[in-house]
């Protein structure tokens, strides 16, 4: 009797798809043997003759057994038919095509690249220029490491956790021949949608991308540093998907910024969604490193910070489709390699056959690290990563030299290599097209959960200025174009130490740097007025401002206060109007720093709320009504205000910046401060 039940729940365990029909079988053996143990005509019949009645009772579950068997079968053959047709598998023959196909168009494209002077510099490198191998092409893609066996498939184990039921999602009997099968993923769903764009000449097809400076295209110790957009590998993949469909409409947006982590992007979003992507790249592997003992606490700040940002990307309103680029790095050369391992993994420091070749174990790490938070979100990946490193105690022996010629930032030919597998993905998506647009009908993976919008986030902004590497116009004066001089009395705010230039690799900001023991200020300016920056801000309903600066280990680095300011006290951005009156009760201010004890220069978000002040009434503002319960009320607005600004979507007010003089670490001869400004968003 106890078989009856356990081949029912072998059954249960296969699929939430089980077939009704299967569970009133069940039953009525259940049924039947519940009337034989509890019916008195049988306890008299067989008085004295109970073996007989375990007889009967064996025939009884034998029965049952073999009913469940054939529903078994009868569910598999319901199955086989559903999902006929229905296969991520891709056979050798379709592989060994898309792979030539793929190293076709990266040397057509490099070949007419060569042929012009300037853009022949965008593939300059040291050594012999490489194009990836099939096997290594496949290996980056999300592919199913682990086929279901029979077993699997009766018991409901199941190694790929992106989504319900992926596990049925096998290879047919046609398909004995495959060289691997494609996971079911939402991304994969999204991107055979999306790239069905490239077919009608009359839909742009826009694919954003964001990373850091590997991803800007920045080239170590490279005399070519000047347009490194055009170097890096979203500018590549651009011009491989140009040279396969050259009369579609694309356009790849490098959103990229040096230094930025999962963090900087959570404070960027609004820029993210502004271009309206149907396809967002996102790279932070090389910005996702640590020093050797704090992988522990880095790898919980990855999973956590990268499950945010994939969530929210994959929940954007054109549901775009969401791959996460990942990579490594290495130290390469004498003496910059092995000082910089040494720097970052002291003692643990690994090497190849390659002398010049330095590795930390961490480096490999981030792409791992990162694996539960794409899983969760059913994100696609397309790994360098696992191209040419898969396994991290076994680096090839010409890592270093072919596959990453570099520290942080890599050779021209390392780009097209990148490009070329995200490139490939882009091909075996469109050859499984037409199953993956009839997985996303069945609805069979679920949907990651929209996680709420954090309140360090801006999302529907309403003020947005950001500096961006490689431009020189200053965004918080159109008119005024950055020649780099800190002293060039046109790039200064009001004769204030504030000026709009780039301190490193072409990346500008608003940047103030004083010297405490010769601050002398300009005949006419306070002290006050001096070190201050000021800029008229719109907030709207959210009541929020995410003001973006550099966070750094330089010991100048220091910490700078901000409050606001009625916009009429000051009428224009000026440094020199002594007028500082808080509009906000208590005077509240915020002094953020701008260093930090790891060996990075990353941007980083601050986020300033505000929907809990009162404004003064002197001040005449009050926030952006809003609708509770039909009544009309005004966000933390006080009793006594004036309605100058009732009904408005947003109020003005002035934005107010000072750097604090001896707020540093800084203990050389000339005692200097520095604040870098990024970037100001409300919302």
């Amino acid at each position: 009797p106890a078989l009856a039940p356990n081949m029912s729940g072998l059954v249960a365990g296969t699929s939430t798809l089980r077939m009704s029909e299967s569970n009133s079988n069940d039953n009525s053996c259940h049924d039947a043997w519940n009337r034989i143990r509890s019916s008195r005509s049988t306890e008299i019949i067989y008085s004295g003759r109970r073996s007989v009645r375990i007889l009967l009772v064996m025939l009884l579950s034998i029965g049952c057994i073999f009913n469940n068997a054939a529903n078994i079968s009868h569910y598999n053959v319901k199955s086989q038919n559903l999902w006929e047709g229905i296969s991520l598998a891709v056979s050798k023959h379709a592989v060994e095509r898309l792979c030539n196909e793929t190293n076709k168009i990266v040397n057509v494209v490099r070949d007419h690249a060569l042929l012009n002077e300037t853009e022949a510099l965008l593939w300059h490198q040291r050594g012999p220029f490489k194009l990836l191998t099939c096997d290594e092409l496949i290996r980056s893609l999300p592919i199913l490491k682990n086929s279901s066996s029979s077993d699997d498939y009766l018991s409901g184990r199941n190694n790929n956790i992106t989504g319900v039921l992926s596990e049925y999602v096998t290879a047919s009997d046609d398909d004995n021949d495959s060289k691997f099968e494609l996971q079911n993923l939402i991304s994969l769903q999204r991107l055979a949608k999306k790239l069905i764009k490239l077919e009608h000449h009359n839909q742009q097809l826009t694919i954003a991308v964001i990373g850091g400076s590997m991803t800007t295209g920045w080239v170590d110790g490279s005399e070519f540093n000047n347009n490194t957009y055009n170097l890096a590998f979203p500018r590549k993949l651009e011009q491989f998907m140009k040279q396969q469909w050259p009369a579609s409409s694309l356009r790849v947006m490098n959103l990229a910024v040096g230094g930025a982590d999962e963090v900087a992007w959570l404070g960027k979003l609004h820029l993210v969604m502004e271009v309206e992507p149907d396809i967002i790249l996102v790279e932070s592997a090389v910005n996702d490193q640590c020093d050797y003992h704090n992988q522990d606490e880095r790898a919980q700040f990855v999973h956590q910070k990268s499950f945010s940002l994939l969530n929210l990307l994959m929940d954007f309103p054109k549901k775009p489709a969401v791959i996460s680029v990942e990579l490594f790095r290495t130290s390469y050369g004498e003496p910059l390699g092995s000082r910089d391992a040494v720097r970052h993994c002291r003692g643990h420091v690994f090497k190849t056959s390659d002398p010049l070749c330095y590795l930390c174990p961490q480096w490999w790490k981030p792409q791992t690290w990162r694996e539960n938070a794409r899983n969760l979100n059913s994100v696609s990946h397309a790994s360098y990563r696992d191209a040419v490193w898969p396994v991290q105690n076994h680096p090839p022996d010409d890592l270093c030299s072919k596959y990453w010629s570099g520290l942080s930032h890599p050779e021209a030919g390392v780009h097209a290599m990148v490009a070329s597998t995200i490139f490939f993905q882009f091909l075996v998506v469109i050859e499984k097209k037409h199953v993956l647009l009839k997985l996303s009908k069945q609805s069979l993976v679920s949907a990651p959960k929209a996680i709420e919008t954090p309140k360090n986030i801006c999302l529907d902004h309403i003020s947005s200025y950001h500096a961006k590497q490689d431009d020189p116009r200053d965004p918080f004066q159109d008119d005024i174009i950055s020649d780099g001089n800190r002293t060039n009395s046109k790039n200064r705010y009001g004769g204030s130490c504030w000026s709009f230039r780039a301190d490193v690799k072409r990346k500008y900001g608003w940047i103030c740097e004083v010297s405490r023991k010769n601050l002398t200020a300009p005949s006419g300016v306070t002290d006050h007025g001096y070190l201050r920056l000021t800029k008229k801000l719109r907030i709207g309903g959210d009541q929020k401002i995410i003001m973006s600066r550099l966070v750094s280990y330089d010991e100048r680095m220091a910490i700078a206060q901000v409050w606001f300011t009625a916009s009429s006290n000051i009428g224009v951005d000026s440094a020199t109007n002594d007028s500082n009156e808080n509009i906000f009760q208590g005077d509240p201010v915020w002094n953020i720093s701008s260093w930090h004890q790891d060996k990075t220069s990353i941007p980083q978000p601050y986020a300033i709320q505000l929907g809990e002040l009162q404004f003064k009434d002197s001040s005449q503002i009050q926030w952006p009504m809003t609708f509770q319960g039909g009544d009309v009320t005004n966000i933390g607005s006080s009793s006594n205000n004036s309605s100058s600004n009732f009904g408005s979507k947003s109020v003005e007010v002035t934005f107010n910046l000072k750097i604090l003089l001896g707020s540093s670490r800084s203990i050389s001869d000339s005692q200097v401060d520095k604040f870098k400004l990024l970037g100001v968003v409300t919302c």
